[in-house]
């Protein structure tokens, strides 16, 4: 296997934020990625039509090679520009988080999936961004699986939040992330509840599961 399927390999990731959200969500992505991913930005234009009919006229004339791309949008135009900007880059896997219907309806939805499917190129719209794993992203009923080597290796580190605490005398005192949401607020929350102490029924109940 080559390129984003080995796990020493650079992983080459674009994110295309649109917006303050997607900006914020691609710039803790950057900060925080593991020393072999490397992370590029292409900001794309505040303002799209609602329908796209020419991707060339929105999008650069090069885009970095890539082997994943993060779809960062507010509005539905820049789903539009995506099958043209993973063909552009070389990518083999876009996720395309759904935090508002109104930046991805569930029609176009279903057409990216198409679009890309077509293509040859892993997909997942994960509703809202923070119910990605490894394995499976939305919530139950809405529960998806899907099996790409790319997308996981994002998904290990971005995601669905985990982190691990140690207590002491009912005293937080040790908050490790698994995995952190893309935005970043599961490792703001870990570096803030330090010497946290824990209400008699928390404490309770997590030494109730510590037990099982």
């Amino acid at each position: 296997m080559g390129g984003a399927d080995r796990a020493d390999s650079t992983l080459k990731i674009l994110t295309i934020p649109q917006g303050q959200w997607g900006e914020r969500i691609a710039e803790n992505i950057r900060v925080q990625a593991p020393p072999d991913w490397t992370v590029e930005t292409w900001a794309a234009p505040r303002v799209l039509p609602p329908i796209v009919d020419d991707p060339e006229d929105f999008l650069p004339a090069e885009l970095p090679q890539a082997d994943l791309i993060v779809s960062l949008g507010d509005v539905p135009g820049l789903v539009q520009l995506i099958p043209e900007a993973a063909q552009m880059c070389g990518a083999k896997a876009v996720i395309a988080p759904i935090d508002r219907n109104a930046s991805l309806p569930p029609g176009l939805a279903g057409q990216l999936e198409t679009w890309l499917t077509d293509m040859d190129v892993a997909v997942v719209l994960p509703k809202p961004f923070c119910s990605l794993t490894e394995t499976t992203y939305n919530r139950t009923p809405q529960l998806k699986q899907y099996d790409d080597p790319t997308i996981r290796r994002f998904a290990e580190r971005f995601g669905k939040p985990e982190f691990q605490i140690t207590v002491e005398d009912q005293t937080i005192v040790e908050a490790e992330v698994i995995r952190d949401a893309a935005c970043g607020c599961v490792r703001f929350v870990s570096e803030n509840i330090i010497s946290t102490t824990l209400a008699w029924r928390a404490w309770t109940r997590m030494r109730t599961i510590e037990t099982r």
